[in-house]
């Protein structure tokens, strides 16, 4: 069982101590401030123990009413925190939006830096729909909660990653507050229970063209801010994907000899080889390059913090300045590019339009290998990447080249037969030709397909199905066809 004891911490400007509760718990201890203080002479000299009697006094009653509490209940494995929730909070409403800052906060060090500007966003979208920073879990009930989805109906990604970032801290509230089997339900309403959350819609046009890349890198923006989003969303292109966040923080140190040197930071956490990759700055990409670098005292090689105060906000105003692009001189009304959209871009050119295979593009992304055991031992050559981005950029930006995916397919032709056409006819039967016919003088392919027919081969089953191909010499044209060999 948890035990108390009442202490002073340091002594403040005004030369009292603060008095505190001190909670232990399983040999872990947590403190409660009260609204009590004392002077040197209410202090054991040489310890933190409070020896004024009003004040023990004052907090001896207050220790009692919670051991009173805690007898009730068998706490024996909760934890300190959970103690200490359940003899302050129980009598009192709880605050969600206490717990989830209290949440973000101890999770930080463990996430990616987008992911905690997305607990941080979902928080404070609700908060900014209850007008309010301190919404209690007694307000979110099904109404409440449905209404403020309503409100993000119209947003293709919060709609659906806001309510689950609030979900997950709701969930891990109920961890915290509600013990089922000791009875001691301090959340009484969930509804995330009674409450379906909108599925993402499907992002489109997640890779474009080397005609509409072209085009949109060859816009003459009006303003600062869209020549940013334009030299960024090059800088992506040229460097086979580069991704914001690697951009944002790259170090003087990770460029030299005209090479990018550094670990991938969406990845890097998640690999032993910690997600390194090397990419050399192609030549026509310089110009661009070096109009952001930083200045030789700064540790960051480009000027990018100054303009924003972190990558996810990079990221997020190079959206928002790219969809303005599309909009402005594009006339788009939907699928808008957005800065991931040059990663894939560079993927599919690179396999569509250069014949690359699957293993050399993921080499170039840096995305984890297959070969994981061989990667121990080899030193990769990372020229292999250089050379297929160049290829790339010389692609998209050194001719007019059509896309494959624009270019129209055109099914082959076979032209009406006539009796002076050329014609041979080949059965087949489990890959294997069974008949054959050829010459003049058929007036249609269903003729030499009869006479075809006719002459299968005997150790054909019947009543099986044969494929046929029917080849117009004279036209070099050549047809396919499928036929039941019907013998009763």
């Amino acid at each position: 069982m948890a035990t108390f004891k009442v202490v002073v911490f340091d002594k403040r400007s005004d030369g009292f101590y603060s008095v505190f509760i001190r909670i232990t718990q399983n040999r872990k201890k947590t403190h409660v401030k009260t609204d009590k203080v004392v002077n040197d002479k209410g202090v054991v000299k040489g310890t933190k123990e409070v020896k004024d009697s009003f004040v023990l006094e004052s907090c001896m009653a207050t220790i009692n009413k919670w051991v009173e509490k805690l007898n009730k209940v068998d706490s024996k494995d909760w934890t300190v925190l959970q103690v200490r929730d359940y003899l302050l909070k129980s009598d009192q409403e709880l605050c969600f939006s206490d717990f989830a800052r209290s949440y973000i906060s101890s999770i930080s060090n463990e996430l990616q830096e987008g992911s905690v500007k997305a607990y941080t966003n979902s928080l404070q979208s609700l908060e900014r729909f209850a007008g309010n920073q301190k919404i209690l879990f007694s307000q979110m009930t099904v109404p409440f909660v449905e209404s403020w989805l309503d409100s993000l109906s119209g947003y293709r990604s919060c709609k659906s990653t806001y309510p689950i970032f609030v979900k997950k801290m709701f969930k891990e509230a109920l961890k915290r507050y509600n013990d089922y089997d000791a009875d001691q339900i301090l959340i009484k309403n969930n509804p995330w229970e009674r409450v379906n959350i909108a599925k993402m819609d499907k992002a489109k046009k997640k890779a474009i063209t080397m005609e509409e890349c072209r085009k949109l890198f060859g816009i003459l923006p009006e303003n600062e801010n869209l020549q940013f989003t334009l030299d960024v969303c090059k800088m992506i292109l040229c460097l086979a994907g580069i991704n914001i966040a690697d951009l944002y923080k790259m170090q003087k140190t990770e460029y030299y000899d005209g090479i990018l040197h550094y670990e991938r930071k969406k990845t890097r956490t998640k690999r032993a080889d910690k997600a390194y990759i090397e990419m050399k700055v192609p030549d026509m990409l310089l110009p661009t390059f070096e109009k952001y670098l930083a200045p030789k005292d700064d540790p960051y090689l480009f000027t990018f913090h100054r303009k924003y105060a972190s990558s996810h906000s990079m990221d997020t105003n190079i959206d928002f300045f790219l969809r303005k692009i599309c909009e402005i001189h594009l006339n788009f009304r939907e699928n808008y590019y957005t800065p991931y959209t040059f990663r894939h871009t560079w993927a599919t050119i690179a396999q569509n339009d250069l014949g690359a295979s699957y293993e050399e593009i993921g080499f170039a992304l840096n995305h984890i290998s297959t070969h994981k055991i061989t990667m121990g031992y080899v030193k990769p050559d990372f020229s292999r990447a250089w050379e297929l981005n160049e290829k790339v950029v010389e692609k998209v930006f050194f001719t007019n080249d059509p896309s494959r995916r624009t270019q129209e397919y055109h099914a082959p032709v076979f032209e009406k037969v006539e009796e002076t056409f050329e014609l041979c006819a080949d059965a087949y039967f489990m890959g294997e030709v069974v008949g054959h016919v050829d010459g003049k003088g058929y007036r249609n392919t269903d003729d030499i397909i009869r006479q075809l027919m006719d002459n299968i081969n005997d150790t054909v089953p019947k009543n099986c199905t044969i494929q046929i191909k029917v080849k117009n010499v004279t036209k070099n044209q050549t047809k396919y066809f499928e036929r039941m060999r019907d013998i009763k």
